[in-house]
């Protein structure tokens, strides 16, 4: 009788192992799509960096996704990548340091120890972390939204952006329409983080979420929506992959064999008319000197636009997830709990989450806060939100603003044509940065605190040049402080 009941208990832990296995599989192939979607949309120079570096592991992740090796050097040179570019990122991008950060640091803690990579472990670790981290974001983005420019159908975010979607040329012309963009934009962002964290309606909204990225990815955004795809799918029920590889192996050798080559077929279609769409004519091909130089030229040209087929790929999983979840709901149950457990020590990550995403109001910086087209405002010490009115005023970066008259700096030339204001911080940080790599004679002509200031040699300034702190340089970033379209 023990006998069979240790059998059983091994059996069990065999069945665990491998439905995390798989799992973890899946979330590496999602996560390294994301690091490819941000390559696509941004198109980074390939050189010998660590940005050159997670391209090319993530490449490598979703030839090997079961290695957990591969996976915490892709999460460590992301990490590294990120880190180095700042404060050259965007939202998106400060999300992905946020992830690969949560899987670096919990991957490290694992190995440390248990003296080896368990890929159980590992998942049961940064799992209830990035999904925590998804609930935050769509929080933030609602509650930024929450402010009298989103609600204003000429000005809306909203309504700019259906606007501005590629290939569909769409028109907002009614009344009607453009307040129904505006309160689907507010409904869905705020009903998410409830809708995942409630166990009766998380496979609903795994669904909804996914659907959302897909149309906002088609608005030009396809990069930021593949990472939030690749975290909803840490909401799927644990054994999502097992019922999935069950119900491909039911499937006879035919259906099975007709599909991959479907699949592949439509791939290879996709490339070719990719390539002859957007790729580099043979007058391009001749001039490239060298293999650096030709990769760049090609991933140029053709990543870009080739980027948006990634999100059709997410329709056939979202199918099957709807096929089993409607053939086997009782066997289809997401987890009890979603946020635990958690330890002590990683609470400070979505900790910092938090305190990035409320800077505005803090009077800190005013972009990559999950922010994006949100209309929000927070600059002179007043902002525009429904509730949060009055900025707590921690640093004066916000309420010190300077207009730039002229300049010979071509920066600060387009800031004096655009003729909006700047925060004295983004000015100094430009000056002085120019004097560090030796540029002479920058003249400039702005206004502060209603006074005209002219420096004939600002890079000798006392003010100017003052380079502000390593942290100050690296994390501080400001949006345009324009009302016209929809600023970032």
């Amino acid at each position: 009788m023990s006998v069979d009941v240790s059998a059983a208990r091994l059996s069990a832990a065999v069945s665990v192992s491998g439905t995390q296995a798989r799992r973890f599989a899946t979330f590496a192939v999602l996560a390294a799509l994301s690091v490819l979607g941000w390559h696509a949309q941004n198109r980074p120079t390939i050189t010998l960096d660590w940005t050159t570096a997670g391209l090319v592991l993530a490449v490598v992740v979703l030839l090997r996704p079961s290695s957990k090796v591969l996976f915490l050097s892709l999460a460590v040179a992301e990490v590294l990548s990120v880190l180095i570019a700042l404060p050259s990122t965007n939202t998106n991008r400060l999300l992905q340091l946020f992830i690969f950060a949560t899987i670096a640091s919990t991957g490290l803690y694992v190995l440390a120890r248990f003296r080896k990579l368990d890929a159980g472990a590992w998942l049961e670790l940064f799992q209830p972390l990035l999904r925590l981290e998804l609930v935050i974001v769509y929080a933030l983005a609602a509650w930024h939204k929450l402010n009298l420019d989103f609600f204003n159908p000429q000005l809306s975010c909203a309504v700019v952006l259906f606007e501005r979607a590629p290939f569909f040329h769409l028109h907002a012309g009614s009344e009607m329409l453009r307040w129904a963009l505006i309160f689907a934009t507010i409904i869905t962002e705020a009903s998410l983080p409830v809708l995942l964290s409630l166990r009766r309606t998380r496979n609903f909204a795994v669904c909804y979420g996914v659907l959302f990225h897909i149309a906002l990815g088609l608005s030009e955004f396809y990069a930021f929506s593949v990472t939030m795809i690749s975290l909803l799918f840490l909401f799927t029920p644990d054994n999502f992959n097992d019922v999935a590889a069950e119900f491909w192996r039911s499937r006879s050798r035919v259906v099975r064999t007709a599909v991959m080559v479907v699949a592949l077929l439509i791939v290879a279609i996709v490339l070719a008319w990719s390539v002859a769409h957007f790729g580099p004519s043979l007058a391009d091909l001749r001039h490239i000197s060298s293999l650096k130089g030709g990769l760049n030229m090609i991933w140029g040209k053709v990543s870009y636009w080739s980027g948006y087929w990634m999100l059709p790929l997410y329709l056939a999983p979202v199918g099957l997830f709807v096929w089993l979840w409607y053939r086997q709901p009782s066997a289809f149950q997401p987890a009890a709990h979603s946020y635990r457990p958690i330890p002590a020590l990683f609470w400070v990550i979505p900790a910092l989450l938090i305190f990035d995403g409320i800077n505005p109001y803090l009077g800190l910086k005013t972009d990559t806060a999950f922010a994006m087209y949100s209309n929000l405002r927070s600059e002179g010490g007043m902002t525009n939100h429904l509730i949060w009115r009055h900025p707590l005023d921690l640093a004066h970066y916000q309420e010190d603003l300077v207009q730039i008259v002229d300049s010979n700096d071509a920066v600060l030339k387009l800031a004096a044509k655009r003729g909006w204001p700047i925060p004295f911080f983004d000015l100094q940080r430009h000056v002085s940065y120019q004097a560090h790599i030796g540029v002479k004679n920058i003249s400039v002509t702005y206004i502060r605190n209603g006074a005209t200031i002219h420096v004939e040699s600002a890079e000798s300034d006392p003010v100017l040049a003052a380079r502000p702190p390593l942290l100050a340089r690296k994390l501080l970033l400001f949006r345009a402080i324009g009302r016209e379209g929809c600023p970032h």
